[in-house]
């Protein structure tokens, strides 16, 4: 074992590394060390004193990576508390961490043949840079010069989108220029993926950051080299889209306040009885702690989410010039089972349901798999006061959010009795005896009927699923019948 990690070697409790060797007769750690990750092959890990964070809560970095961590995909250190005796001499609580190298990758992936890059000068811990150079001269490049299609082959992209967003989230600002470690399969097809590390500075740690800081401005300001590939990402219509709609539910769910204040209490309670002999046994360097501040630090943390979500909202508004803030609720049905799941914007929805904001004229995702045949998505909305209800027999949706809307509410339902063939089908026109005869409407729906010159002729709801429009008059028509699932516009000849 050795002494780990950078500036916070100066703290009174130090980190260590810890090593197998066959050397010394063990090859591998034959434990499950961390419960959410049984069955790996160690080869090293953390004992951390918590980094930036040791004075303060103690496990700050241990609830930002679980606020995602086996959760979503993404690469994170995996964290378990411990009280450390060194020759016999209690040394207080230290964290158990995933170390962020080539042994991460063999424990999660187990594989050892990879590129493992440290920081965005390049320092290499295992293989060498020569994917890495290959990436970063075509990212130096001007924006009209660069191979975007390129670029986003070498990237884990829906990756590297949750690793920012949680980075931003937490406004860590000991990263981009620090504390980056990526790593690649050296395979043809190897793609970069970002491991979680070292986000002590994230949810206002020393109150250097406050929740109204905007981490998305402070990740796009310097076209320097730890920013370009992010910048590069936004410069892209499709990604920056994924990138700020999915930002928007997680914010309704995963960092929702009630989310990241249960991770907090989670750990919280589990450390709070072996707390106070931490404290003391780290006197007088800890003159200024006692369990009463030690517990407001906690406090503060949780605050600084609960006052977080309405400014990034506000950063992504400006950032991007996205419209109106609306609410979006997702109920979750309890008649679910095993195999099927639904996806917003990618998100895989879970049972606590969603309520998040999102952003007028803006466009949701829906995504469900399992047996669509007998399920279809239900949406109620509020438009400038008007609360209409849609059926969308459809496996995936994309949904328009209207101007003016103040709440669009999600739900999937089985198909109501009596509809014989729930997919969308196309609308039947037909003319006979100067009556137009339309049949296969799915939904309530709006016929109008204008002349060859644009003048509308007359105007029909129908509720009913067929409709008989009489057109006293002969000539050249435009009909157009259209309702939230079906749309028709025809040429007829009277």
């Amino acid at each position: 074992m050795r002494i780990s990690g950078g500036w916070t070697r100066a703290n009174p409790q130090k980190t260590f590394a810890v090593y197998s060797n066959k050397r010394f007769g063990v090859k591998r750690f034959e434990y499950d060390l961390f419960k959410e990750k049984p069955g790996q092959e160690i080869k090293s890990f953390l004992i951390r004193n918590s980094g930036n964070d040791f004075w303060w809560t103690h496990f700050r970095d241990a609830a930002i990576q679980l606020f995602f961590g086996g959760k979503v995909d993404i690469d994170y250190q995996a964290y378990q508390p411990a009280i450390l005796y060194l020759n016999g001499n209690y040394w207080g609580i230290q964290n158990l961490r995933e170390r962020s190298q080539e042994d991460f990758v063999l424990a999660n992936y187990a594989t050892e043949d990879v590129d493992v890059i440290g920081n965005w000068w390049g320092g290499v811990k295992t293989g060498d840079r020569v994917v890495w150079n290959q990436l970063m001269t075509e990212l130096r490049k001007s924006s009209s010069q660069r191979n975007y299609k390129w670029i986003n082959e070498q990237i884990d992209i829906d990756e590297f989108i949750n690793y920012m967003i949680l980075q931003i989230y937490v406004s860590n600002t000991d990263f981009p220029q620090n504390n980056v470690s990526m790593w690649r399969p050296r395979t043809p097809d190897g793609k970069w993926r970002f491991i979680l590390k070292d986000t002590d500075f994230g949810l206002g740690i020393w109150d250097k950051n406050l929740p109204t800081h905007n981490a998305l401005r402070y990740n796009t300001e310097n076209n320097n080299d730890e920013r370009k590939l992010f910048i590069a990402l936004l410069e892209q219509d499709s990604l920056s889209r994924k990138f700020y709609s999915r930002f928007a539910i997680y914010m309704g769910d995963l960092l929702h306040y009630r989310s990241t204040s249960q991770i907090i209490d989670s750990i919280q309670k589990i450390i709070e009885p072996a707390m106070q002999d931490h404290l003391t046994r780290w006197m007088p360097e800890m003159w200024w702690r006692d369990m009463n501040s030690w517990r407001s630090e906690v406090t503060k943390m949780k605050n600084w989410c609960n006052l977080r979500n309405a400014e990034v909202y506000r950063h992504l508004r400006e950032t991007f010039g996205l419209g109106a803030a609306m609410q979006l609720i997702y109920v979750h049905p309890i008649t679910l089972t095993d195999g099927q799941a639904i996806f917003i914007n990618g998100i895989r929805m879970r049972e606590s349901g969603l309520n998040a904001t999102y952003f007028q004229k803006e466009t949701i995702d829906l995504h469900f798999e399992g047996n669509s045949q007998f399920n279809g998505w239900r949406i109620s909305k509020s438009v400038n006061g008007n609360v209409t209800e849609q059926i969308y027999y459809q496996k995936d949706l994309s949904y328009k959010i209207e101007e003016g809307c103040s709440y669009v509410r999600i739900m999937l339902n089985e198909i109501p009795t009596g509809i014989s063939n729930p997919n969308p089908m196309e609308i039947q026109l037909s003319v006979l005896d100067n009556q137009l005869h339309i049949s296969d409407l799915l939904l309530p729906s709006v016929i109008s009927v204008y002349d060859i010159n644009g003048k509308l002729i007359t105007k029909k709801s129908s509720t009913n699923n067929s409709i008989i429009i009489p057109v006293n008059r002969n000539g050249i028509f435009i009909v157009q019948i259209q309702n939230d699932l079906q749309k028709l516009t025809r040429k007829i000849l009277l």
